[in-house]
């Protein structure tokens, strides 16, 4: 997502319906200047005369509100995004880990997030993993973190159960 379209989220979702009805607007307004004028007449008597010319004119204002409005937009797509302040200040958070090895887990996410700007370490003397980013990327790393984490629990389960001897079998006893 753009830093445009996280500041102005309705402008990304107005402007092709916009754009929509302005060109089908125009269409009309072509559509009908292609006909010849004789047939126009024909099809549109006298009485109904006063009726298209009152409904061109709602269009043409329609068309000047919608030209308006895309200048607007325009303008505003333009205009350079203004910082949104905490959202996009950079912070430090720790994730301390109980089971899963938090260097595994800091190049597992480091691979996720290649490319972008959050920075992630894995401490392994202390078991945890350091996210410094912005707060949506905190938000958005931290319940993946939780779910690696929950993985690497059932994991040492299994295995757990794995190594666990068998119950013993009941003894049959001997006469």
């Amino acid at each position: 997502m753009l830093v445009h379209e996280r500041a102005h989220p309705m402008t990304f979702r107005r402007l092709p319906v916009l754009l929509a009805l302005l060109l089908g607007l125009l269409a009309l307004d072509v559509g009908s200047a292609q006909q010849p004028p004789k047939e126009r007449q024909k099809k549109a008597p006298a009485s109904d005369a006063a009726k298209l010319q009152q409904r061109l004119t709602e269009l043409e204002t329609q068309i000047e509100k919608l030209t308006k409005e895309l200048l607007r937009l325009r303008a505003e797509l333009k205009a350079p995004a203004v910082d949104a302040g905490p959202a996009d200040k950079t912070h430090l958070q720790i994730f301390p880990l109980r089971t899963a090895k938090a260097p595994e887990i800091a190049k597992a996410l480091q691979d996720l997030f290649q490319g972008t700007t959050v920075r992630i370490a894995g401490e392994p003397g202390s078991n945890t993993v350091l996210v410094r980013g912005t707060r949506l990327e905190i938000d958005a790393i931290a319940p993946l973190i939780a779910r690696l984490e929950a993985l690497a629990e059932d994991r040492i389960a299994a295995q757990r159960r794995e190594r666990a001897p068998e119950q013993p079998k009941e003894r049959r006893k001997l006469p």
